[in-house]
């Protein structure tokens, strides 16, 4: 292979990769709902996906849900985003109080960390979801 093809080649493939990286940006609704964002994001104090049913599949996600997280010293409200994932970055001083809540139904637990889709708490066989 000459060097202008190989070159090419390697531009081509170099694009591609920029271009899959873009699309899990932060923020990226498509950004692996279900899964356990703080093992990625360490940045993000509580994160997770919320659905319809506790046993929805991962890519089943409910955008516009209300999301409040109350610490111990500090109050969050966040919206789920087109895949129903959310995430906040403040220091929210655990147990955190969580409330779930659209169209005037809402519900409540009491979380010890902020990864919620780890495995034994809202993995595939318990998703956090509305009632």
């Amino acid at each position: 292979m000459s060097l202008r093809p190989a070159l090419a080649l390697a531009l081509a493939l170099a694009a591609l990769l920029a271009s899959a990286c873009a699309a899990k940006k932060e923020g990226d609704a498509a950004m692996r709902p279900g899964e356990n964002c703080l093992s990625c994001h360490g940045d993000f104090t509580a994160a997770g996906t919320v659905y319809a049913s506790a046993t929805a599949a991962a890519g089943e996600g409910v955008a516009g849900v209300t999301v409040t997280l109350d610490g111990s010293s500090v109050t969050d409200e966040v919206t789920t985003n087109a895949a129903g994932n959310f995430y906040s970055k403040v220091a929210l001083g655990f147990p955190v109080v969580v409330t779930v809540s659209k169209s005037g139904s809402s519900r409540s637990m009491t979380a010890t960390a902020g990864g919620c889709a780890t495995s034994g708490c809202h993995d595939s066989a318990m998703r956090i979801h509305v009632p």
